[in-house]
This record gives structure tokens, C-alpha cells and sequence, in this order.
């Protein structure tokens, strides 16, 4: 990605860069480096604008995802990265920053936006699946458990990008106050992964577990650090063990053609690196 990157800069490649750094490697500060390098006519589409915010949210720098969502010019952002209100990503931002009064406004919005898409739409599950958000947020816990059963029964799918960010339906349920549900769902996605509608594997890794905010709660639950330490992630490098020079030891010094002859110039190069 380094050498694709190298005097090519495309939102492709940009996207695929921050995909590999947040979800993969669980390296936060790359990936917030990453999304840093956006223009800022990225930054007004909805998916470049919804993986910055989401970058800043897993940093925990909700300034960052507030400046972000602050310029984007429409209240509901649909991509790959975030489908759902703006409202949402504001809300966790205002969460973050334990701002609460913020965002419990933000989250009554959120519930008037869902309304507005369900008034059209009465089948759309991701309106529904943020309205059962707000409204756990809001303390109205079994009105978003209702929904969520709704949406189980009907076997809904999420296996958008956000994803990614949610565990699919395991942040409802966590909010919702199903704590051994969440769980069972992160164990379901951690064991078969999860398709797309596209047919494509979509892994939840590591990373999505253990620096996803939305899941904290969940961290130092014996049950969910098995599912970290058997979700797919990049295999740890272990670290040289250091090297200890003792009286045998042979250092490998650069050498200087004495033949006279300039064409075996090549060899004396060639020693010092074998």
C-alpha cells in the first residue's frame, strides 16, 4: 500500500490504506494520519467525511469528529463507511467528551430522522436500527429491545461497512442492556464472519474488539476476550532477542579491491552484505 501510495494519491487507495490501518492493524494513529491527508472536497462526501469522523471516534478525539460532521452540508450520511444520521456520529462524538446534555439533543434528532425515512420507507432497517439506538440512549430500553426483536425476527442484515464499527446488531443489543446478547453476537460474527450483500467475507477482527468504543463495556468479560484472542488479526511479530557478542564473534567490515583490477570491484562490494 506504501508503494501504491508513493506519488499516486486516490480516495481509493486512501480508503483502502485507512481500512487496513483501523480495522486490521488496530493502528489508530495511522489511520487518524491517514484520513488527515483527505482534501477537503473528500471531506464533504459522505464517505470520506463518515471515515474521518469514525477515525477521530476511535482515536477518542471527539473534537476531531465534531469538526468533521460540523461541515458536512446534509443530516444523513449513506456510504460504505456510515449509513445512518449524522446526529449518531455527533452523539457519540458528544459522549466522548462527556457532553451529555449534546448528546441526548443529538439523539432526539436522531429519532425524528429515522422517523422521516421510516414515514417513506416503513421497512427500512436501518432507520429502524438507529431509531432503537437513540431510544436506549434515551432510557426508553425496552421500546429499542421491541425493535430489535422486530428486526430479528425478520432476519435483517446490516452487513454494510459500518459494520465495521458496530459489530452488526451486538451495539444495539449492548446499549439496549443485553449484555449477554451482545455477546453472543459478537461470538456468532467472530465464528462464521459476516457477508456482505455482495457475497464478500467481511472478518470482524481484533481491532473492530478491543478499540472499538462502542464495545468497552464489553472489555475484561472472560467470554469476550476469548472472542478478541481468537478473532483474525495480523500475526504478532515477536521482537529480536538481542544479540550478545562474546570473544568468537566476527564483524564483517568493508573491504577495498587491492587486484588492480576495476571489474572485480563488484566482489569486494558484495562481501560486507553477505
Amino acid at each position: 500500500m506504501r508503494g501504491a501510495l508513493t506519488g499516486r494519491r486516490t480516495v481509493r487507495l486512501w480508503s483502502v490504506d485507512w481500512i487496513l490501518k483501523l480495522t486490521w492493524r488496530g493502528d489508530v494513529d495511522g489511520a487518524v494520519e491517514a484520513v488527515e491527508q483527505y482534501p477537503s472536497w473528500n471531506l464533504a462526501e459522505d464517505r470520506g467525511c463518515s471515515e474521518s469522523a469514525v477515525t477521530y471516534l476511535w482515536a477518542r478525539k471527539p473534537s476531531g469528529a465534531l469538526g468533521v460532521l460540523g461541515k458536512f452540508p446534509r443530516d444523513y450520511l449513506r456510504s460504505s463507511a456510515f449509513y445512518g444520521p449524522r446526529a449518531v456520529l455527533t452523539a457519540w462524538a458528544h459522549e466522548v467528551a462527556n457532553e451529555n446534555e449534546a448528546a441526548l439533543a443529538d439523539w432526539r434528532f436522531v429519532v425524528q430522522l429515522a422517523d422521516r425515512e421510516l414515514a417513506n420507507t416503513p421497512d427500512d432497517i436501518w432507520a429502524m436500527h438507529w431509531k432503537a439506538w437513540a431510544l436506549a440512549r434515551l432510557g426508553y430500553r425496552e421500546a429499542a429491545r421491541k425493535i430489535l426483536r422486530i428486526l430479528e425476527e425478520r432476519n435483517a442484515d446490516i452487513s454494510n461497512g459500518i459494520s465495521k464499527f458496530i459489530v452488526n446488531f451486538a451495539g444495539l443489543a449492548l446499549v439496549a442492556d443485553s449484555k449477554d446478547e451482545a455477546i453472543a453476537r459478537v461470538a456468532r460474527y467472530v465464528s462464521s464472519g459476516e457477508t456482505s450483500a455482495l457475497g464478500r467475507l467481511r472478518p470482524v477482527t481484533r481491532a473492530m474488539l478491543r478499540i472499538n468504543p462502542l464495545l468497552e463495556s464489553l472489555h475484561g468479560d472472560p467470554r469476550f476476550e476469548a472472542l478478541v484472542a481468537k478473532a483474525p488479526g495480523p500475526e504478532e511479530t515477536p521482537s529480536a532477542a538481542p544479540v550478545s557478542l562474546d570473544d568468537k564473534a566476527v564483524a564483517v567490515l568493508p573491504f577495498k579491491n587491492l587486484s588492480g583490477d576495476k571489474d572485480q570491484e563488484y566482489f569486494s562490494d558484495g562481501l560486507p552484505g553477505t
